[in-house]
């Protein structure tokens, strides 16, 4: 199997699926934040760095929910990403979980900063800057050349 982002997405995006508490997923820009489910978790991909026999991929992944009006849920919403953001490390801190080989790994070094956003509601938790090691042959091409 070719490792890729869009193969750390997949299991990513997994991951959220699974996850009893978390409720939607995206790995691209979003607009329009109507018909979001939260709790979310939300991925950009950063800087790619081909190292001998592996890739490392920065990545910033957003774990948010959403606020109320009066903020009244604002420790529940904290303490429930910062859970999130450790099932998160914990999982894809290893490169096979529960007998099954993701193909990579997230660096020890995950650091996780909260954060406000204000939309059209008002969201809440963690951006988690990390980043992805994976395999990488440096003596075969992604893209074969004609």
């Amino acid at each position: 199997m070719r490792k890729s982002i869009k193969h750390i997405d997949t299991k990513m995006e997994e991951f959220a699926n699974k996850h009893l508490q978390v409720r939607g997923y995206k790995s691209e820009p979003v607009l329009d934040f109507d018909g979001l489910s939260y709790p979310l978790v939300w991925n950009f991909y950063g800087e790619i760095r081909p190292r001998n026999g592996e890739i490392e991929i920065e990545v910033t992944t957003l774990i948010l929910d959403r606020v109320l009006e009066d903020t009244s849920n604002s420790l529940d919403v904290q303490n429930d990403t910062a859970l999130i953001v450790c099932d998160f490390t914990t999982y894809f801190s290893e490169e096979e979980v529960e007998d099954e080989e993701i193909g990579f790994e997230m660096d020890d070094n995950a650091i996780a900063t909260p954060v406000v956003m204000d939309y059209d509601d008002t969201v809440s938790g963690y951006s988690i800057s990390s980043t992805i090691r994976m395999p990488h042959d440096m003596n075969k091409l992604g893209i074969p050349l004609e």
